[in-house]
């Protein structure tokens, strides 16, 4: 499934676990929601633009 995701969305990672690993990696980085964008760079500026889009 993620082989397939990646091809047909080009620049993306997905990540597929089971639930009670899931909430344990959710209460460890503090995202608390089904679906979390990571965004990574080196230009503090520009990731806080990209993080407030909507």
């Amino acid at each position: 499934m993620s082989r397939e995701l990646n091809e047909k969305i080009i620049g993306t990672s997905f990540s597929f676990t089971q639930p009670i690993a899931m909430r344990l990696d959710e209460m460890i980085s503090g995202v608390r929601s089904d679906i979390a964008v990571k965004v990574f760079g080196d230009s503090a500026e520009e990731l806080q633009k990209i993080a407030e889009k909507k």
